[in-house]
């Protein structure tokens, strides 16, 4: 579950932060300071996890002969967009 840090706007209350793990449906719902009792703002950030392991699946060649290893998730996407399967993780 991602966390979505907050920043209280109210200028008397110096900042006050406070991080909260949200599932991402959530992510709008209006957050008040426990301090004054105004609305927190949620602060924009950025994630990105650049890393690609090489995958090895055992389970889903279509094609019929041993394992298939995956380079790149565009290899990987562009496999199961091809043999119509799909993946949460892609």
């Amino acid at each position: 579950m991602p966390i979505y840090p907050h920043q209280c706007l109210n200028p008397n209350c110096k900042g006050n932060r406070k991080e909260l793990r949200r599932a991402i449906k959530n992510r709008d719902i209006e957050v008040l300071c426990e301090k004054c009792g105004m609305p927190m703002a949620r602060e924009i950030t950025t994630f990105y996890n650049g890393t690609w392991k090489p995958i090895t699946l055992e389970h889903i060649n279509v094609e019929g002969e041993g394992d298939l290893t995956f380079t790149s998730r565009k290899s990987l996407r562009d496999y199961c967009n091809k043999h119509g399967l799909e993946s949460g993780a892609l």
